[in-house]
């Protein structure tokens, strides 16, 4: 009941592994991949560095750099461990989360330029812009990727005045991925996305159809719920199947660290956009702060007896 690494190797048609002394290799070549990805890691590089001298907390250091850049090799095996067992491991890959969030902010801010007769038009080509901007700013890390292309269909139909199907959004967004890299069908990054975001365009309006309340906050609570549960219901035999374990308090550990990660989701981004060393350092200090309630609140839920089940057997034709 363990992780099959072989199968997820050979996905990415790695068959064989070799060990060889440092001595005994000779590098034959360090250029000939994308240039574009090349330019893309290379301006993550220069985030990363800018993120150290703000960040000398290794644990402060590595959440920011793996929410706000999708950077993930500097995170511990005991701090993934604990945002697996909480069931909020999904925030440390920049994906359609991240992604909605910058989308959302860019919506409100823009607003006001549909008042001028091509304002609209020019308010959805700045939200593209700006978007594939950040989605080159993480490295062109694959669920971010996703995401961006997802949201490309969202913004051509509104540009066309087309009707706005989520499903088939979700769909034209995944057929063009397949088109690429059809191997990236059987990637568990992409099933899980895929899965996550069918189950929110499926489940969650029937949810919101069956019951609410008038309370503003209470329903908004609500809505949070309904959110997580849908994407949990829907992922669920995929992250049995894989891993065999089911983190038990998934709807707590979302509804704990959603305010949390909206603030430094928006905190980082403004650090590494803004050069200006005065304001850096308090918007540093800040997402500091953040993050050390974020961790606290992961450790008091992962301390709640049965946080996690763990050895549940799940086989493929039951997934």
């Amino acid at each position: 009941s363990e992780f099959d690494y072989s199968s997820y190797l050979k996905n990415k048609r790695i068959y064989k592994q070799l060990y060889v002394h440092g001595v005994r290799c000779l590098r034959l070549q360090a250029t000939g991949g994308s240039p574009f990805i090349s330019a893309s890691l290379a301006l993550r590089k220069k985030l990363l560095a800018k993120f150290a001298l703000y960040f000398k907390n290794e644990a402060s250091f590595s959440i920011a750099s793996a929410l706000i850049l999708g950077y993930r090799k500097s995170i511990s095996p005991e701090l993934q461990s604990s945002f697996s067992s909480t069931g909020v491991v999904h925030v440390l890959s920049v994906s359609g989360l991240h992604v909605s969030l910058v989308f959302a902010f860019l919506s409100y801010l823009l607003k006001p330029l549909d008042r001028y007769r091509w304002g609209k038009y020019a308010r959805l080509i700045l939200i593209g812009l700006c978007i594939w901007c950040y989605v080159f700013l993480t490295g062109l890390a694959p669920p971010i990727l996703r995401a961006g292309i997802m949201l490309s269909f969202y913004l051509l139909s509104l540009a066309i005045l087309r009707q706005q199907d989520n499903l088939n959004t979700l769909f034209a967004s995944a057929f063009l991925i397949l088109l690429l890299d059809c191997r990236m069908l059987f990637t568990i990054g992409f099933q899980l996305s895929y899965a996550a975001v069918f189950g929110i365009f499926t489940l969650y309006p029937l949810a919101l159809s069956l019951y609410q309340v008038k309370h503003v906050v209470v329903n908004s609570l609500l809505k949070f719920c309904y959110l997580s549960l849908s994407a949990q219901l829907f992922t669920a035999p995929l992250a049995l199947y894989y891993f065999n374990q089911f983190p038990t308090y998934f709807l707590l550990g979302n509804l704990c660290v959603a305010l949390p990660i909206v603030g430094i989701m928006y905190a980082g981004i403004t650090l590494a956009l803004i050069p200006m060393e005065s304001v850096a350092k308090p918007i540093a200090w800040l997402m500091e702060r953040l993050i050390t309630v974020l961790l606290e609140i992961l450790h008091a839920l992962e301390g709640l007896p049965s946080a996690v089940q763990q050895g549940i057997a799940f086989e493929e034709w039951q997934a």
